[in-house]
């Protein structure tokens, strides 16, 4: 070991009275073992020189980070490396009282001890350097003594100043945050590559620079800490050999493209850096000091062979004790990775009940990144597997039951954990199907959160555990209501009550309305969402609770509300109509009573598509019925259904058809007539039909409406006449008012009278009596003789009463002379 120091004085000549560097007496190199490289320290020293101190007159600090109330102050410290490994420290003292600087040099030979010990930034502040003066005079009485042994000399050894304490550093950090790693990549840069690279530190004081200078120290590896070369200011930044160069603002110094190579830039006083370059080191390390952690590295580790003293993932523990998830969101390339192996080790370390667990997992879903979800699956894996591990032993009562639900797991991700645990758990649920159902948790449990639920195993626990359902008040139903409680899986639910719905529809809806009413069924759709929920369980659990009421809705009153509460079900959809009508009724077809306020809301046509018409045929058979165009349309369409049909029914729809047809002039009048003739004979008789209330008045009023209409040529055959005359009065009142409606006065009977085949038929049906003719259709029929035919007669000439009378004497329905005497009835022509 060779430790020596060396002290100079800026001074005067006492010839020229120039400024130079001169030996204090009794310290020159003449004196020194000849194994001192003097040459290169005086070439360093003289550079030190040049370099840190401008006309013999130190810059003045200021600023937080300048140390304040000493009487003699470091004005620069420099650092550099000798041929040979030696290292040579050099620190520029003055004094308030005198403008004599001082230069103190000392230089350690590569294999000193005592470089082991501090970083040689730590010297910034050593008391070894100050006082001068009084240190030369007591090297001058060492150097005297001929028996000076290497423990005097280590005494001039300048040690740690305590100046640059972890808080400070810390501090200095976080009020520097955003310069902090580009900062630090650069000094990881300077180990990367030995000829890399300067960095230049342009601040306003040296002091500052000698805290970025003891920061970059502090976040090194040990080694690598000790091992930087720096000054803390010079005026010829191009021709100092450090790798760290501080200079001041008012610095002459290049920063032109030409140089770019040769330095990299960092600006404290709001000149342009050079553009940051990315690092993962730096950003984890920057991290930790913002946070007020120095890093910790494990001893050696950077002379271990493979070993990159700098891996990001070595830190990545300390920095998660520090920094919450979200200061490491922002993490990216070697150091997210880096971040994340070391998580996902630690979190398989860790158990699910644990602080810990959790923490781990809240670090993981805020530095998933949407664009990059892949980067954060070695934690989220890690994670799940500890999970998975402990919902085998403790199936659907494990801890945080949605937790892969939570984790950001990649679809490739998913698929490997079903491949190590959805295949075992799926054969075991089926190897338990057949026992009970708690048996079934575990492994149902499993894989269904693994996304597992499309299997045959599944398919058949859904079916077992409808049919249990289906069958309130026994225990498999009470169990399979249990075991869905217990797993609370909502897509298993809804596929439950997915098979429910379709295996309580038709026959079986009444099992589906007993389990809606059940204590297992209120339960289990509880907290369902309703809306989404299939529809025949909507309809069943709504009509199961409306009936609970002793005051609710039964029967029409029933259906009405069930169908007006979901106008997307039994109006939307055909299918669902059967499964409305059984819930209201337990044969499930409408009462004959509650038909009427059925098909308001439903009309029959819809019954009719849904394959269900003959649940409401009893409106065919309901004298209360009122005739529109549904009933009309629902009666042809059952005709192609007669089977289903009571004689009665068929018999209704038929004459409701024929006189619908007549009406709109579809049908020959004499055929029709007499067929409506019989069935209405054939009804009565069997006292089928009542020739009273809405749906006998709807039959007479479009028989009457068809007959107006009939053409007067069709009309007057005897048939037709005989009818009127014959038939139920009803029908003749209401002919003789739609005649009136054809007819009206004025248009109607001034058209009639341009028609003498019309009128001389007309008269021959209005005119006809017989022994059977209805006292009803006599004053109709003089009613129309005076009111319809008189009016247009009056309007004819006597041209068209003429032709009238030939049309009468051709046809030969009345005997001569009727028509003249009925005209002379009527007045003067």
């Amino acid at each position: 070991m060779v430790i020596r120091r060396l002290s100079y004085r800026l001074a005067p000549e006492s010839a020229t009275g120039d400024l130079r560097l001169q030996p204090d007496p009794g310290t020159g190199s003449e004196s020194d073992p000849g194994d001192l490289p003097f040459d290169w320290m005086e070439r360093a020293i003289t550079l030190t020189h040049r370099g840190m101190v401008h006309d013999g007159a130190p810059e003045r600090r200021r600023g937080r980070w300048a140390r304040r109330g000493a009487r003699e102050r470091t004005a620069a410290l420099s650092c550099s490396r000798l041929p040979g490994g030696g290292t040579l420290l050099c620190a520029a003292r003055t004094q308030d009282t005198s403008p004599e600087v001082g230069i103190e040099a000392v230089y350690l030979s590569a294999g000193a001890a005592e470089r082991q010990h501090f970083w040689p930034i730590d010297t910034w502040c050593s008391p070894a350097w100050e006082h001068f003066e009084a240190n030369r005079a007591k090297r001058a009485e060492r150097a005297d003594r001929a028996d000076e042994d290497a423990a005097d000399a280590a005494a001039d050894l300048p040690g740690p100043g305590g100046r640059f304490t972890h808080e400070l550093l810390a501090e200095f950090a976080r009020e520097h945050a955003p310069r902090v790693a580009p900062f630090l990549a650069d000094v990881r840069r300077l180990f990367a590559n030995p000829a890399g690279r300067q960095i230049v530190l342009i601040e306003d004081e040296p002091e500052t620079v000698a805290h970025w200078i003891a920061l970059a120290c502090a976040a090194l590896p040990e080694e690598h800490g000790r091992a930087l070369t720096f000054t803390t200011r010079t005026m010829d930044p191009h021709r100092a050999p450090q790798q760290i160069l501080g200079i001041g603002p008012d610095t002459p110094f290049d920063r032109g493209p030409d140089q770019a190579h040769r330095y990299r830039v960092h600006d404290g006083t709001g000149g342009p850096d050079s553009p940051p370059l990315p690092d993962p080191w730096a950003d984890v390390v920057a991290r930790l000091w913002v946070a007020g952690r120095r890093p910790a590295y494990p001893p050696s580790a950077a002379a271990a062979p493979g070993v990159d003293a700098f891996a990001p993932d070595r830190l990545a523990p300390q920095l998660l004790e520090v920094a919450s998830a979200g200061a490491l969101a922002d993490l990216s390339g070697e150091a997210l990775r880096g971040t994340v192996a070391v998580l996902a080790d630690a979190a398989r370390q860790v158990e699910l009940d644990s602080e810990r667990f959790d923490e781990l997992v809240t670090t993981c879903q805020e530095m998933a990144e949407p664009g990059q979800p892949g980067v954060i699956e070695p934690l989220a894996l890690a994670l799940a597997r500890v999970w998975l591990t402990a919902a085998q032993r403790h199936g659907p009562d494990v801890r945080r039951p949605d937790l892969l639900d939570e984790l950001p797991l990649t679809g490739e991700a998913r698929r490997v954990l079903r491949g190590e645990v959805a295949v075992s758990a799926e054969a075991e649920l089926r190897r338990r199907l057949p026992g009970p159902f708690a048996a079934w948790a575990g492994p149902l449990h499993l894989v269904l959160t693994l996304g597992g639920g499309t299997g045959h195993a599944v398919a058949d626990a859904v079916a077992r555990l409808s049919w249990a359902l289906l069958h309130p008040g026994e225990r498999d139903c009470a169990d399979a209501a249990a075991l869905l409680e217990r797993l609370a899986h909502p897509g298993l639910t809804r596929r439950v009550l997915e098979r429910l719905a379709a295996d309580g529809s038709g026959r079986n809806v009444h099992a589906l309305r007993r389990f809606a009413a059940s204590p297992e069924g209120r339960r289990l759709t509880a907290d369902l969402d309703f809306d989404t929920a299939p529809l025949t369980v909507r309809l069943a659990l709504a009509a199961a609770r409306w009936a609970a009421d002793p005051e609710g809705p039964r029967g029409a009153g029933l259906f009405v509300r069930l169908v007006e509460a979901f106008p997307d079900g039994p109006l939307a959809d055909p299918r669902t109509l059967e499964t409305v009508c059984a819930l209201v009724w337990q044969d499930g077809r409408p009462a004959r009573a509650d038909l009427p306020e059925v098909i308001r809301v439903c009309p029959p046509r819809r019954f009719v598509a849904a394959g269900l018409g003959r649940l409401v045929a009893d409106l065919l058979a309901d004298p209360m019925v009122r005739v529109d165009l549904e009933l009309l349309d629902y009666a042809r369409e059952m005709l192609r259904y007669q089977a289903w049909l009571t004689p009665q029914q068929r018999n209704t729809a038929e004459l409701l058809v024929l006189v619908r047809d007549l009406e709109q002039g579809r049908v020959p009048v004499v055929a029709t007539l007499e067929r409506i003739n019989n069935l209405v004979w054939m009804m009565t008789d069997a006292r089928h039909m009542r020739c009273e209330g809405p749906l006998w008045e709807g039959v007479v009023a479009l028989l009457a409406i068809g007959l107006a209409r009939t053409p007067p040529t069709d009309l007057s055959t005897r048939p037709v006449p005989a009818f009127l005359a014959a038939f139920h009065s009803d029908v003749a009142r209401s002919y003789g008012s739609a005649v009136l409606q054809e007819y009206p006065a004025g248009p109607g009977t001034d058209l009639l009278a341009t028609r003498p085949e019309s009128v001389a038929a007309l008269f021959c049906v209005w005119h006809y009596d017989s022994a059977d003719a209805k006292d009803e259709w006599r004053r109709t029929s003089r009613r129309l003789l005076t009111e319809v035919l008189g009016r247009a007669v009056l309007r004819m000439d006597h041209r068209g009463l003429a032709e009238v009378a030939r049309h009468l004497r051709r046809r030969g329905d009345h005997p001569p002379g009727t028509w003249e005497h009925w005209l002379r009835s009527l007045g003067p022509q």
